[in-house]
C-alpha cells in the first residue's frame, strides 16, 4: 500500500529528527529544514507530532 509505506517513511524521518534533536539540543530548525530537505513549516508541524514544543528559529 501506497499510503502505508509513504507514512512509514515520515515516522522514520520524524525519529530521525528526535534523534539529531536529542543529541544537540540547540539545532535550529532551519538547520533541520536544511538536513531533511523540508521547509521549516514541516519542521514545526514534526515536532509538533513528535510531541517536541520547543520552537526555535
Amino acid at each position: 500500500m501506497v499510503g502505508v509505506k509513504s507514512a512509514n517513511i515520515k515516522a522514520d524521518r520524524i525519529s530521525e529528527m528526535v534523534r539529531v534533536i536529542k543529541a544537540n539540543p540547540y539545532v535550529t530548525s532551519t538547520q533541520l529544514s536544511k538536513m531533511f530537505s523540508v521547509s521549516t513549516s514541516t519542521i514545526s508541524i514534526w515536532k509538533k507530532k513528535a510531541g517536541l514544543n520547543i520552537d526555535k528559529a
